[in-house]
């Protein structure tokens, strides 16, 4: 199906997304899913508040961990719920898809390879200096 390639070429460029990121906010102390609580700031509490009600719906366990951490287990009721979600993605990506040409999915995965490839460079050219640190190679951009 060829929605189902588009997914993957879209989850492969998320994934390199996150690389690059985390590469940029390396010296800072920062990852990828940093960035997104200091760009969209998610309320501490409010996190803690939908942890609690997913543990309360019977999808989430929480065991305790060392001091004062828990640890988050998907129950068993959650991982019955894992192919209705695959199966939800999957009506997304064929509603955002459906009034497509084929010509038009044919340009969509042609290009995304090309994306890939270029985000694989970009990848490609983060190296590190000599005392271990991260850096970025100049692509001439």
């Amino acid at each position: 199906m060829q929605t189902g390639i588009l997914a993957k070429y879209i989850s492969i460029l998320y994934r390199q997304e996150q690389k690059y990121i985390n590469h940029v906010l390396s010296p800072y102390g920062l990852g990828y899913s940093s960035y997104k609580f200091l760009l969209y700031l998610i309320d501490e509490a409010l996190a803690t508040r939908v942890m609690k009600k997913l543990e309360e719906q019977g999808y989430v366990c929480r065991e305790k961990g060392n001091g004062r951490t828990y640890q988050l287990f998907l129950s068993e009721k959650a991982r019955e719920l894992v192919p209705k979600i695959r199966q939800a993605v999957t009506v997304w990506w064929g509603n955002l898809t459906e009034t497509w040409t084929k010509q038009q999915m044919e340009w969509v995965l042609q290009e995304l390879p090309q994306m890939i490839e270029k985000a694989n460079d970009m990848i490609g050219q983060i190296g590190e200096d000599e005392d271990g640190t991260s850096q970025t190679k100049s692509t001439g951009h």
